[in-house]
């Protein structure tokens, strides 16, 4: 498990394949391989794929539904995370220097050593706006949920509201 002091190194090299099916919509793939490796000599190399369907409804408008599944490597410790995840994504550009966007998904995961499964539920909300080139003020609000099971036995779970404003 977690080694204090420990280096965890991520490499995703792959390709993105963009269709238009028209002018507005667009089916895009990501595809490629996670690489995995610490300083303890822990090393993994597991496949992903990003899946988008997306509409530019006009200039200043686009929906977008996302699937991803991808193995990633656990911030505490060698524990690998296979997980898959849908998100639908709306962004809006309100003003010439304000725009906003919305983002609500639902994943499953299993972390390969532990056995351990997690269910994540949550949205965002996000305005910017542009105080002068590349220079934004942004706005922030996200809601997550988490819950994990053990052996199909539930162990406990999380909410997290947060706020930034940056």
């Amino acid at each position: 498990m977690y080694t204090p002091g420990l280096d965890y190194n991520t490499h995703a090299p792959g390709f993105r394949y963009r269709y238009l099916f028209t002018r507005r919509l667009y089916g895009e793939i990501q595809g490629g391989v996670d690489i995995f490796s610490t300083s303890d000599n822990f090393n993994d190399t597991k496949p992903f794929v990003i899946c988008t369907l997306s509409d530019d409804i006009d200039e200043n408008s686009t929906i977008s539904l996302v699937f991803t599944k991808r193995y990633s490597l656990r911030g505490n410790s060698s524990d690998v995370l296979d997980n898959w995840r849908v998100n639908a994504v709306a962004s809006r550009r309100i003003w010439a220097r304000l725009a906003g966007s919305g983002n609500i998904f639902y994943g499953k995961g299993r972390y390969v050593q532990s056995d351990m499964e997690v269910q994540l539920f949550g949205a965002t909300l996000s305005a910017a706006y542009e105080l002068m080139t590349d220079f934004y003020l942004y706005a922030t609000s996200s809601y997550l949920n988490s819950k994990t099971w053990v052996d199909n036995s539930y162990i406990g779970g999380y909410t997290n509201f947060r706020f930034t404003l940056g």
